[in-house]
């Protein structure tokens, strides 16, 4: 703070001192400011032991974050591999969940068949109750083979 602005706080205020800028506890006298100084230089010239203890808590600060960074890009990084590996689990059951479908697929159009050719043979057998009973169920299905 420069020399008007503290007058200033001062004037507007109605009151000759003025608190500390950060904490608000103490106070400074107004009068025995001089030219244009800086906050932190006021801080030192006044206020010493709160500037040291600031500062400290500012260090102190800056660790517990640079901790807390390190450790979040560790379990961001733990997350990312995690992650991975389950993406990689997740494609390799779909792939198999697919090759499964397929399979089941196949195995039921070879049913549909086997089912088609059962009802196609029933039809003949049927048809050929009223034939005469020379007929063999080998030669039948022989002729049921050849119109399939």
């Amino acid at each position: 703070f420069c020399k008007p602005c503290l007058l200033a706080l001062e004037q507007a205020a109605g009151n000759p001192q003025v608190p500390c800028p950060t904490c608000r506890e103490p106070v400074i006298d107004v009068q025995n400011l001089g030219e244009s100084i800086s906050l932190k230089d006021m801080l030192s010239n006044y206020f010493p032991d709160h500037l040291k203890k600031c500062e400290r808590l500012t260090v102190l600060k800056r660790k517990r974050l640079w901790i807390q960074f390190v450790h979040s890009r560790e379990n961001l990084m733990n997350y990312k591999a995690t992650r991975d590996k389950k993406i990689d689990e997740i494609l390799a059951i779909r792939k198999l969940l697919e090759d499964n479908i397929m399979a089941f697929q196949a195995i039921e159009q070879e049913c549909a068949k086997e089912l088609d050719r059962a009802k196609v043979i029933k039809h003949q057998l049927d048809t050929d109750a009223k034939m005469p009973a020379s007929l063999s169920e080998k030669q039948i299905y022989l002729q049921v083979g050849e119109t399939l």
